[in-house]
């Protein structure tokens, strides 16, 4: 009787194991305290290149990140708000899936005083034969609101007040399915599709192979 009685208890105590870890995990995932948790412990290996203000929400969606900025000797990038909704477990089936990515006050700026360097010969560029994700995407709604381009801190913007679109990638093609960008001087809606059509070369000139990228797209001003 003792054997058995101690299985029973190796067996109760690797099920409690196992539950005490699946609600840790469910802690860590499914609330703002786990992602609070989670963005302490992954603070402190940001580069010093990439600034975040804060992480809220959950890890599962929605999670927001505010604040976000990019700064590289020749670049700076500002970001105000980036809000997530997606489907973790679909990355279990190699794809990932996003409800709706939403991006407010995009700023780029192109820095000046960068150390220039010496011209070199540059040698011509192989590219592959096949560039393919590891995984498919499905985006079903991003907008980007409030987007700023400076050539230099000092030049005025040129600005998008809104970019959003929809798209589909798997591993024949690219569909942009709803497209659409407003800004000052225009507007732009439509849908694009990329997909895979033949092997070609680049101006007649023996190269490598490439994916032929067939584009058709609709546009108005």
């Amino acid at each position: 009787m003792k054997p058995v009685l101690s299985k029973r208890i190796l067996l109760a105590i690797l099920a409690g194991l196992l539950l005490l870890i699946a609600a840790l995990f469910a802690v860590l995932v499914a609330t703002e305290t786990g992602t609070q948790f989670a963005w302490r412990l992954a603070h402190p290996f940001l580069p010093d290149t990439i600034k975040v203000d804060a992480a809220k929400g959950r890890l599962i969606g929605p999670l927001v990140c505010e604040g976000i900025t990019v700064e590289t000797g020749t670049s700076l990038l500002q970001i105000e708000r980036i809000e997530l909704e997606w489907s973790p477990t679909a990355l279990l089936g190699r794809r990932l899936e996003v409800q709706r990515l939403a991006v407010e006050g995009v700023r780029f700026t192109q820095l000046t005083g960068g150390v220039s360097r010496p011209e070199e010969k540059s040698e011509p560029v192989t590219l592959p034969a096949e560039i393919a994700l590891p995984i498919d995407v499905n985006i079903d709604a991003l907008q980007v609101r409030r987007i700023e381009f400076r050539s230099d801190p000092t030049a005025e913007p040129v600005g998008i007040e809104t970019l959003s679109l929809k798209a589909l990638r798997d591993e024949e093609k690219v569909d942009l399915l709803e497209l659409y960008a407003e800004a000052p001087r225009f507007t732009v809606k439509g849908s694009v599709g990329l997909s895979v059509k033949s092997i070609c070369s680049i101006a007649n000139v023996p190269s490598p192979r490439l994916h032929h990228m067939c584009v058709t797209s609709q546009a108005c001003r």
